[in-house]
């Protein structure tokens, strides 16, 4: 529940800046800047770039407190990205949140920060409530940081073929295509991450549901019965 909480959190922020098309030429020159680097990187070059800055934003979000507060103000700078393009290229901030929403990528981000962010309020509760599960719960804590490092590896390649396609002229033509037809790998790894996701939340508790009893003092049966 606290993950689509901030799923949807972060969707919203994202459609509603984006949709202003706020101009802001510095924001758009550092954007523009970071994507003709990508631009004139290789492949394998643009998945490590791509994928040590998610990372380390999603590190950032791990972190008790502190990855909350983050998660909302990269997910204003983020929209505000955005909309400074859409302004600078005299686009609807519509148009510019649509075309983002359906590249692959970016339904492999999303949820791996909103993971990362609901990952830093977990630790808070496992570290309060402490008692004998204390060691599962942070076991699973280091087992859904991998998850989100995993994840973004994934988004970071995908990615990183869609760059190389926008600023290949010979796939120009038939990019919306291109798009389509990596979406069939991508659902695939989509729907492998979720398994893998569902499995490690809930892998930690089965036969752990309820915290054992105190063993000492334990009172005879029917002690309490009049």
């Amino acid at each position: 529940m606290l993950f689509w909480v901030l799923f949807i959190l972060e969707i919203l922020i994202l459609a509603v800046i984006t949709s202003m098309a706020i101009a802001n030429q510095s924001i758009y020159n550092s954007l523009s800047h970071s994507q003709q680097n990508a631009a004139s990187s290789s492949i394998a070059g643009d998945v490590v770039s791509i994928f040590t800055n998610n990372f380390k934003i999603a590190t950032i979000l791990t972190i008790p407190i502190i990855g909350p507060i983050f998660f909302i103000f990269s997910m204003i700078a983020t929209a505000l990205e955005l909309s400074a393009e859409a302004a600078a290229l005299n686009y609807p901030g519509w148009v510019v949140f649509v075309s983002l929403a359906l590249l692959p990528h970016t339904w492999l981000e999303l949820p791996a920060y909103a993971i990362a962010a609901a990952n830093s309020i977990f630790l808070i509760y496992a570290l309060a409530k402490r008692g004998p599960l204390l060691k599962a719960r942070l076991i699973r804590f280091v087992k859904i940081y991998a998850f989100v490092g995993l994840e973004l590896l994934v988004a970071a390649i995908f990615e990183s073929v869609i760059i190389y396609m926008e600023n290949n002229p010979a796939l120009n033509n038939s990019f919306l295509l291109y798009i389509i037809i990596l979406w069939i790998p991508a659902a695939i790894a989509l729907i492998l991450l979720t398994m893998l996701f569902r499995s490690i939340s809930r892998g930690e508790y089965r036969g752990n549901q309820v915290e054992p009893a105190p063993q000492g003092n334990k009172e005879p049966e029917g002690w309490n019965r009049v």
